[in-house]
């Protein structure tokens, strides 16, 4: 069951209007990553998606950080992340690496296998609908 919500889609014209998403969770790929590279990802604590590009897009990289705060927390290294105290990482491959809030690891952790590039999404969403946790 597919239940993964709707991208919504923040631009260098509105990315203003998002500085102050609960985030819970956030891909994000290297300018040289396989897949969609420059993107970012995130998952709010309502369930909702967002997603960006800053290179597609033209966000300077004040408005990535203003948008996603933690990621100036993160230490980023060729195939790897230190994710700052309170979150987790997991490297996806290719450059690219998705980083969770401990509250909603917690639920996650039995289901790492899944959190692989292309099923990262469907099973962050499907643990998220399964409990009734505030993120």
């Amino acid at each position: 069951m597919d239940i993964i919500p709707q991208e919504i889609k923040i631009t260098k014209e509105n990315v203003k209007d998002f500085f102050d998403l609960d985030i819970v969770a956030f891909a994000i790929a290297y300018a040289g990553a396989q897949g969609d590279p420059g993107s970012l990802i995130i998952v709010t604590s309502d369930s909702k998606l967002y997603y960006t590009n800053h290179i597609l897009y033209g966000l300077p990289g004040e408005d990535v950080y203003a948008l996603c705060p933690i990621i100036e927390d993160c230490r980023f290294a060729f195939a790897s992340m230190q994710a700052p105290d309170g979150w987790q990482s997991v490297y996806l491959g290719g450059g690219n690496f998705l980083v969770i809030k401990d509250s909603l690891w917690e639920c996650l952790k039995d289901r790492t296998e899944n959190l692989t590039y292309n099923e990262w999404k469907q099973t962050v969403f499907e643990t998220m609908a399964s409990t009734n946790k505030k993120w």
